[in-house]
């Protein structure tokens, strides 16, 4: 997936290009759209900001290498101590037992159509077609039964 994304990017380019601020509110919408609680400036118990990112990336590093010392480097952590505190923030094993019912069916609806819109992405990204004009074409097609 990130030889896809990023294989032809030269070693200095930017994981994202744009600002910071367009990073969050698209990361807010995306919450909104699947009705995710949001924690915009205030300490929400089940709430997501752009910290549960590195904390929860850290977290699934974590289960399934069990090795505290590559999540420490991967997430540059200065010490092994302010890691387990930020991973203990994100309880992200439990997060989705917490969610109500119908968000949770929302994020596993919108998960299943990886499996048919990544092979297309793939397809786009060798063919050459700008990634600008894949929303117009993502509308016309229907995903298959």
């Amino acid at each position: 997936m990130l030889d896809c994304i990023f294989g032809a990017a030269p070693p200095e380019a930017l994981l994202w290009p744009m600002s910071g601020q367009t990073f969050r509110k698209r990361f807010n919408s995306l919450c909104r759209e699947l009705r995710l609680p949001l924690n915009l400036g205030g300490k929400c118990r089940g709430a997501l900001d752009l910290a549960s990112l590195r904390a929860g990336g850290a977290t699934q590093l974590f289960l399934e290498t069990d090795d505290p010392h590559l999540v420490q480097n991967r997430g540059r952590w200065m010490s092994q101590k302010v890691m387990l505190i930020d991973l203990q923030e994100l309880v992200s094993t439990t997060y989705m037992s917490e969610l109500p019912e119908a968000t949770r069916t929302g994020i596993f609806q919108m998960g299943s159509q990886v499996s048919w819109m990544w092979p297309q992405a793939v397809t786009w990204v060798r063919d050459g077609i700008p990634a600008s004009s894949w929303p117009s074409i993502w509308c016309s097609m229907r995903p298959p039964s």
